[in-house]
């Protein structure tokens, strides 16, 4: 396990595994979520197929991901968890009004100390409008903006994001909600803040080239 061949980025094979975590995609609709041509997310999925770690089922069932793929994606939620759909987490309307796709990842590294301003710059060169990051409290019970160093620091009113599972408030201590106008700039905006902070942790995880 290392790094995947030049052609393909560590990134677009992360996130093609999360998302192939959460469902079965054809060509055509995983390429929309990745925001690349037919052809590369083509040879995402072949190099996958190549490695054991996604099968194509027939007809139009799309590809998912085989055992040997799951066991790897389990390897991730050490470190990360994409939240799909938003099932864990409610986002208040109020907290981006003006969002109209929002992708949410938890994730658990050692100095969770952030401003949440790389992991908004990480979102927005990969395309996405912009991201807010939050930190866990120390106690648990919260998830609040990380802290500036500011007089004008923003308080995090609690009820404009409640984590719905639990397990998500004990695993994980950084939440990231990256936001845009369609799903081709989220979720690499959101893959962008993983690969910030744990590209150390999860590309040693991935297949090398032959």
């Amino acid at each position: 396990m290392g790094r995947p061949p030049a052609s393909i980025r560590s990134n677009d094979l992360v996130l093609t595994l999360m998302l192939l975590n959460e469902d079965s995609f054809g060509r055509y609709k995983l390429s929309k979520y990745l925001g690349l041509s037919k052809a590369k997310t083509r040879a995402i999925l072949e190099f996958l197929t190549e490695h054991d770690l996604a099968v194509a089922q027939k007809g139009r069932g799309g590809t998912k991901l085989t055992t040997k793929g799951y066991k790897l994606v389990t390897e991730f939620r050490n470190y990360c968890k994409l939240d799909w759909g938003q099932q864990m987490t409610e986002i208040s309307p109020d907290l981006l009004p003006e969002a109209t796709h929002k992708a949410v990842i938890y994730m658990n590294i050692a100095d969770k100390q952030t401003t949440g301003l790389y992991e908004r710059d990480m979102a927005v060169r990969a395309g996405a409008a912009g991201a807010i990051t939050l930190i866990r409290s120390d106690d648990g019970s919260t998830w609040e903006f990380p802290d500036l160093g500011t007089t004008d620091q923003p308080e995090h009113p609690p009820d404009q994001v409640t984590v719905i599972d639990p397990t998500m408030a004990n695993s994980y201590n950084i939440l990231s909600i990256a936001f845009g106008d369609t799903i081709g700039v989220i979720y690499p905006g959101i893959v962008s803040i993983v690969m910030y902070h744990l590209s150390d942790k999860l590309v040693p995880l991935l297949p090398d080239q032959d």
